[in-house]
């Protein structure tokens, strides 16, 4: 009985004083590794909605301010010095995944031609793409809505990647790297997979005990996530050919170095 009674005790705690959390990424940054640390502590659970892309500004807002005790709220949100503020205004902790831009861009290559139909640039990478080169350069460079024919475009990956950025900047957010999290089975390290899961925990004010960490640990890194395709340091040097180097750092204007992330 004392088994199934101390999850219970720890659930209820964190509806009453557990940390209100906000995830924020670029997508495919390895968001599930985050979520999969911060829900393997007892009683924290998913907040619905965050990744509702038809909400507008004041809907946004509205959800943002009302992320309850024990909850963590996911979606790709860039910075905005108003929805920083509402954060704050709420006791919301803020953490930012951030992950190398290259390993993104050929992850979201893989992804949009994956999802076909069920994604906007999907048919275009389909149809109008010839082969995995165009489509890493088109995540690259980005693509306008006019040019693929789809509701929206995507920006360049510089500038996708500079607008989440003011989130770490600004001091707003803890900075959580996917390099640090991913773990030995990912290419990282098992030493830096504990700190930083011990840093997470810090930050936003759950258990951090040697024993928590390593129980978080085991259960990291899952490959049942829907988004799931590879999940590696470095995945980018198999795939970068030197075209999609010249054009990597003519978008990214040295903004991976700034956040971290220089050069091979």
């Amino acid at each position: 009985m004392t088994g199934g009674l101390l999850p219970r005790l720890a659930r209820l705690r964190r509806r009453i004083d557990g940390p209100k959390v906000l995830v924020t990424s670029l997508p495919k940054s390895g968001t599930h590794l985050l979520l999969n640390a911060l829900l393997a502590s007892p009683g924290m659970r998913l907040r619905e909605g965050g990744r509702n892309w038809s909400l507008d500004a004041g809907e946004r807002e509205r959800l943002l301010g009302s992320i309850g005790r024990g909850e963590v709220l996911y979606g790709h949100y860039p910075y905005g010095p108003r929805d920083a503020d509402i954060l704050r205004r709420c006791g919301a902790r803020v953490v930012l995944m951030l992950r190398d831009p290259r390993d993104v861009a050929v992850s979201l290559a893989h992804y949009i031609l994956k999802q076909g139909d069920a994604h906007r640039l999907g048919p275009y990478f389909r149809d109008r793409l010839p082969d995995f080169d165009a489509r890493l350069m088109a995540c690259i460079r980005g693509v306008s809505a006019e040019e693929s024919g789809a509701a929206s475009g995507l920006e360049d990956l510089g500038t996708r990647f500079r607008s989440f950025l003011g989130w770490a900047r600004e001091g707003a957010a803890h900075l959580c790297r996917f390099e640090d999290l991913v773990g030995a089975r990912g290419g990282g390290s098992e030493d830096l997979q504990r700190r930083a899961l011990g840093d997470l925990y810090r930050f936003v004010g759950l258990p951090s005990s040697g024993a928590m960490v390593e129980e978080a640990a085991l259960q990291l890194y899952s490959t049942g996530s829907t988004t799931f395709r590879k999940g590696v340091v470095g995945d980018w040097k198999e795939h970068f050919k030197p075209s999609h180097v010249e054009a990597f750092a003519a978008v990214m204007n040295g903004a991976e170095a700034q956040a971290g992330y220089g050069p091979a």
